[in-house]
């Protein structure tokens, strides 16, 4: 099976494509990187993780299970004040649109009341799952970078996912995250992003 495109491709504003109907956040998608071209100064994704945000053999065997761990884990470093209602708002956006974005790899992410400040948790799957979309097309993912940002905030995710997404195209970049062992390699694999 063909691995998919990532949905945007940060940096190259001629490659730049959608996957899925256009919409308000595909126009701040297209936005975000625009204004990356022109010179901005990369966000740095490492002062938003950190090892106790980074979970290893997380048994989930669904989206849902993975979801709802890695929000777990958000909540209980004080990121989150309710896991329940960030997961309900991943979920809802995921039903738009799938952020599994091939290579085993999806960016869940949600603008939620619920977030004190923006993080990143990393889930590493004991075993891949199916992260089906809507549609019901499989596509089986290992990794996940579930991001949370305030309702507030602007177009931070947007930012962050044009980082992370620039960086998964490197396919030594993908190797290293499938290779860490721990939450220190794998903390090790994203500094410099």
């Amino acid at each position: 099976m063909q691995a998919k495109r990532l949905p945007f491709m940060p940096y190259n504003i001629e490659s730049f494509r959608f996957y899925g109907p256009l919409n308000l956040e595909n126009e701040q998608c297209y936005n975000a990187v625009r204004v990356k071209t022109k010179g901005d100064t990369p966000m740095d994704i490492t002062a938003i993780i950190n090892t106790g945000t980074i979970l290893f053999d997380l048994p989930a065997q669904s989206k849902v299970e993975a979801i709802t761990q890695l929000a777990g884990c958000l909540q209980k470093n004080g990121i989150i004040t309710n896991r329940n209602s960030f997961v309900a708002d991943v979920l809802d956006r995921e039903k738009k649109f799938s952020t599994a974005i091939g290579f085993g790899l999806a960016i869940p992410h949600a603008k939620s009341s619920c977030v004190l400040r923006p993080a990143i948790a990393v889930g590493k799957l004991a075993r891949a799952i199916n992260y089906s979309d809507a549609k019901g097309e499989e596509e089986w993912v290992n990794i996940l970078f579930l991001i949370a940002v305030s309702e507030e905030s602007n177009n931070e995710h947007i930012a962050i996912l044009s980082q992370l997404s620039r960086k998964f195209m490197d396919e030594s970049f993908r190797q290293r995250l499938t290779q860490a062992q721990n939450p220190d390699e794998m903390l090790q694999c994203l500094q410099g992003l």
